[in-house]
């Protein structure tokens, strides 16, 4: 799992679904998430980032769009564009993908 870090408040954190290719099992959690958080309508706003220079928040915008989301964007300046601007974060904890180490 990534180390502890800040966040936009009331973001959530999905770890490792931006990677460059999803195991079948990290996939269909990533798809479960998404519709949990978008309430089952692919027409909500769902905003992805990362840090500055990530790709993987633009690899899981992406991803999420060829889902089927048709509102999806990529805040590409991440944790430290929203730190610059002087606006608050939060603690993030990262919601467990089915393949993190310990997890059956």
């Amino acid at each position: 799992m990534p180390l502890s870090h800040a966040d936009l408040p009331g973001s959530v954190w999905l770890p490792d679904v931006g990677r460059g290719a999803l195991s079948p099992g990290l996939e269909k959690w990533f798809q479960q998430q998404l519709a949990t958080l978008s309430g089952g309508d692919k027409s909500r706003p769902l905003v992805f980032y990362c840090l500055p220079d990530c790709w993987m928040s633009w690899n899981a915008t992406k991803r999420a769009a060829s889902y089927g989301y048709t509102n999806v964007a990529w805040y590409p300046d991440g944790v430290d564009g929203w730190r610059a601007a002087g606006l608050p974060l939060a603690t993030a904890t990262a919601l467990t993908p089915p393949e993190a180490p310990g997890v059956p």
